[in-house]
């Protein structure tokens, strides 16, 4: 799932899927695994977008170490 960046559903892939839920560890480890940060889904939203909607500010710090 990380390397090919398969979508889960709706185009999301496990990274967004993981920020809106607010899974600080999975998106850690999805991003030190190499899951692209970026990709968007059918609704045009990147994972930060999700993050910054639902999650923790520990989400969001991962995102903003990349930026």
């Amino acid at each position: 799932l990380m390397r090919c960046a398969c979508p889960v559903s709706g185009n999301r892939t496990a990274m967004h899927t993981a920020c809106e839920a607010g899974r600080d560890t999975v998106v850690a480890t999805l991003l030190a695994g190499g899951a692209d940060p970026e990709p968007l889904d059918s609704a045009g939203d990147k994972p930060r977008d999700l993050a910054g909607k639902t999650a923790t500010a520990p989400s969001l710090s991962h995102f903003l170490i990349l930026s």
